[in-house]
């Protein structure tokens, strides 16, 4: 779904003449053994869904329609997911259980608030539009 769909979408903009923002994933990065990925950075998706949004990135540069690409990290804030990291300790953590870190407790994962990727993406669609453009909204860029 994410590459046919995204084909689908991406084709109908071109037809339309409207500018196509896509929401992709940091996860496109995934295990590149760069301590801190930029847009420069090689990708080396690790799973499906990661995979399939970067296959999404490429599908829009091929169909040649106007574009912005962002790459955005994991969101966090009010009605997060249940499941997410964040969600889970805070959980925990008020009900004064312990924290259960899986793995060696080296990990990184990029979050950022729902707040701060938002007045980003409206600073991207508020701009002036640059065609062909990808924008990579991750943490080292929001404050």
């Amino acid at each position: 779904m994410n590459v046919n769909g995204t084909r689908n979408i991406a084709r109908v903009c071109l037809k339309t003449n409207t500018r196509l923002l896509y929401a992709s994933t940091c996860c496109a990065y995934g295990n590149n053994n760069v301590a801190v990925s930029d847009e420069n950075s090689p990708v080396a998706p690790t799973e499906l869904y990661a995979e399939t949004k970067l296959q999404g990135e490429k599908v829009i540069a091929n169909i040649n329609c106007e574009y912005n690409i962002l790459r955005l990290a994991t969101f966090y804030g009010p009605k997060m997911r249940n499941s997410l990291a964040t969600s889970v300790f805070l959980s925990r953590t008020l009900s004064g259980e312990p924290i259960e870190i899986h793995g060696d407790g080296h990990q990184t994962r990029c979050y950022t608030h729902v707040d701060d990727i938002a007045s980003r993406i409206r600073v991207v669609l508020e701009s002036p539009y640059a065609p062909k453009s990808s924008i990579f909204l991750k943490k080292s860029h929001i404050r």
